[in-house]
């Protein structure tokens, strides 16, 4: 007498046209469990959602949290271009940062730009060009001949190419 072994695949493709919209994270979940288990028990769209709605919270927490430690009625060291250059990181892409339309930009690989504008000192709060990116901060750091010598982006440092 033989056995024989039946085996059986499921492949699931779920598209959306938007990035984080996590329902699909909940439809893949409820498809396994209907395939594998044969379970419709789990609400994964009501999980998720606290889950996502979470981190939300606590990003928005922390971000008022850094709001409140604004230092005002502060000036940039130096005149905006001043801050303009080329700057590298040996593990990165080299970044730029212009002045455009009055506003100093950073210019990153894959044409992504950070509009900035001045928080404190030499502390700039960067808008991305792709709006799903969010913000990030900018911090200058000047060097010994009172021109900047680096910046640092989310604590990712870029040393000038001058």
């Amino acid at each position: 007498m033989q056995a024989s072994c039946l085996l059986s695949t499921l492949g699931i493709y779920i598209y959306g046209n938007l990035d984080h919209a996590e329902l699909r994270h909940a439809l893949m979940y409820k498809a396994f469990d209907l395939w594998a288990f044969n379970d419709n028990s789990n609400d994964w769209s009501s999980s998720f959602y606290t889950l996502y709605k979470g981190i939300a919270d606590t990003a928005k927490k922390n971000e008022n949290s850094v709001l409140a430690k604004r230092v005002l009625n502060t000036h940039p060291s130096l005149p905006q271009a001043a801050y303009t250059g080329k700057f590298s990181n040996r593990k990165l892409a080299s970044i730029e940062v212009v002045l455009k339309d009055s506003t100093l930009t950073v210019i990153m690989p894959g044409n992504i730009g950070i509009s900035l504008q001045h928080w404190h000192y030499d502390v700039f709060r960067g808008s991305f060009s792709r709006w799903w990116f969010g913000n990030t901060w900018v911090q200058f750091l000047p060097g010994k001949e009172g021109k900047m010598a680096a910046l640092q982006i989310d604590g990712t440092e870029y040393g000038t190419d001058r």
